[in-house]
């Protein structure tokens, strides 16, 4: 017997089994087909007082045979709950992603209407009283009631369009969540695929199961480039296609390093040299510079929109991070006041991310070292709360997964490191990620809460990793080679995209920026459309809702739309 395969446990021991006529220990099993049930278990007595032909084998050849044939068995039927098993876990992961999306919306349509309450009941409140001297001239102007009137009128429109406009923008979020959701129609399709299991025959159960079980990881290439399956290959495959449409350029001679939108798509933020420049970004084009945001002593390499409100966190060269707060947000016009954290790192800070809650920021440094920070935006501040330090060299990328339970960070030191939220909240340290290339990296990125999308410097070779049993291991047949050219990307500023509603990942190697889409088989593949820059140094951010991504390159800003067919 194959001692490599895992066998079925018989429960019972064959020594044990007594003869209920003679009380004694049976030593034979019959094989008589006429003859069925513990009637096929002899003693020695039973042996003997058995009248006609015997077929026989002894009561430890019966268990051996029996063995073989229950772990033959166990290996089909095995396979068929696995394969079925596997497709009820990606549902479920599917499931939960879609469920903390929609609450998530909904919490903020909540935030949103308690504001407004707030306001208005502190409207009232204020008109409810007044001081006898402030109202004296109301005996001799008649109209200073109708003037109050208007100040009231416009008071609640304002309050109308400045509320109504973000709740608006979340249920808009919930309705193209949960219309045509992939997830709801994929979910649909296996139900009803369970549905008509009867009326499927199932030729050659034993070897197709197990041939599926065999390839729950495989990797293909066709004519339209190398192709990442991360799970069965038990379902269609429906590959997304995209296509691109130059719709602006416009100059910026300023060398931009971070590009970053708002929350709603309504303000696009670009970090030129030392100084943030606010733009309008409305029907899918770069329209006025709006203000200038000034702070900072040296270059920004980094910028973080919030995704709830139009809170921007800036950080770079001088080692500050400064946290920027609208004012006033009224007819294109923005006052903002801000919170600085002076040395925020000893060097360098490269990148700033939020979490979902956006209650934490975190940062990577050149001074080889990650922080969390607390955010309070209520009381305008950012403190520091904790130090991830296991590189030993510069951090150039960071990035957390849909769950924001997992952070991966990569080094200049070559090692990509995973860290983890204990019961506690806090940040520890769990993996450093095996990889055959002896290699830095410049992007990284989570594309499910389980998959690590991680390039290379040399050849823009891309590394795919997964999770399993709790440790993330290199797929080495499914890398992805985006260059054929034995090119070294000399530029890092740019950073790895993905946009987990239009299941799209952007990639940038040396001048030519890649696409790759997923479909809902979770299957990687590079598509053809590519946009070829001037040269390396250049810097692009994608809009939330995945339609437009903004390049900077060769003293001018490149306004792509992409449509997904």
């Amino acid at each position: 017997m194959n001692q490599n395969i895992q066998v079925c446990r018989m429960i019972d021991s064959p020594e044990s089994i007594i003869c209920n006529k003679h009380n004694e220990k049976v030593e034979f099993v019959l094989l008589n087909n006429d003859i069925h049930g513990n009637d096929k278990l002899l003693c020695k007595g039973c042996f003997y007082e058995f009248s006609g032909v015997k077929q026989v084998y002894s009561i430890f050849e019966a268990a051996n045979k029996l063995q073989e044939m229950k772990n033959l068995e166990y290996q089909g039927q095995k396979a068929m709950i696995l394969d079925q098993l596997q497709q009820i876990i990606i549902h479920i992961e599917d499931m939960i992603t879609f469920q903390g999306s929609f609450q998530q919306y909904a919490s903020n349509i909540l935030e949103v209407m308690n504001n407004w309450k707030l306001e208005l009941g502190n409207k009232l409140i204020a008109i409810s009283q007044y001081k006898f001297q402030d109202e004296l001239d109301r005996f001799n102007d008649s109209t200073l009631t109708s003037k109050n009137d208007d100040q009231i009128l416009q008071f609640i429109q304002q309050s109308k369009w400045q509320y109504s406009e973000k709740i608006q923008n979340n249920l808009t979020n919930i309705q193209l969540l949960t219309t045509n959701n992939q997830t709801f129609l994929n979910l649909l399709e296996f139900v009803k695929k369970q549905q008509e299991f009867e009326s499927v025959q199932r030729l050659n159960q034993q070897s197709y199961y197990s041939d599926r079980f065999d390839s729950l990881f495989i990797a293909r290439e066709d004519s339209n480039g190398p192709r990442v399956i991360f799970q069965s290959q038990n379902q269609p495959d429906h590959d997304m296609k995209i296509s691109l449409k130059l719709s602006q350029t416009f100059p910026q001679k300023d060398t931009v390093l971070s590009i970053s939108f708002s929350h709603d798509d309504s303000l696009l933020a670009s970090a030129c040299n030392n100084e943030i420049k606010l733009w309008q970004f409305q029907d899918g084009k770069v329209c006025d510079c709006i203000g200038t945001l000034e702070g900072h002593t040296q270059q920004i390499f980094t910028l973080a929109f919030s995704k709830n409100k139009n809170w921007l966190f800036s950080a770079g060269k001088d080692m500050s991070i400064i946290l920027w707060k609208p004012k006033i947000f009224l007819f294109n016009f923005i006052i903002t006041t801000k919170q600085q954290q002076l040395n925020a790192h000893k060097d360098y800070i490269l990148q700033l991310i939020l979490n979902n809650k956006e209650n934490q920021l975190i940062s990577c440094s050149s001074d080889t070292k990650i922080s969390i920070w607390s955010v309070n935006y209520r009381q305008n501040t950012i403190q520091f709360q904790q130090s991830l330090e296991r590189h030993g060299g510069p951090v150039i990328s960071i990035c957390l997964n849909q769950s924001n339970n997992l952070l991966v960070s990569s080094g200049l030191d070559r090692q990509i490191i995973v860290w983890s939220q204990n019961n506690n909240k806090e940040w520890v340290f769990q993996q450093v990620i095996s990889k055959l290339t002896n290699d830095f990296g410049y992007r990284i990125s989570f594309i499910s809460d389980v998959s690590i999308v991680w390039q290379s410097f040399k050849m823009g070779l891309t590394h795919i990793f997964k999770q399993e049993d709790g440790t993330f291991k290199e797929l080495l047949d499914y890398r992805i080679q985006l260059s054929k050219k034995a090119e070294n990307d000399g530029d890092y500023s740019f950073p790895s995209i993905f946009n987990s509603n239009k299941q799209i990942l952007i990639q940038k190697h040396c001048n030519r920026i890649h696409f790759l889409t997923l479909n809902s088989q979770t299957q990687l593949k590079v598509q053809q459309e590519q946009i070829i820059l001037n040269n390396q140094q250049s810097y692009g951010n994608l809009s939330n809702d995945g339609k437009y991504l903004v390049l900077w390159c060769d003293q001018k800003f490149l306004l792509y739309e992409i449509c997904y067919e």
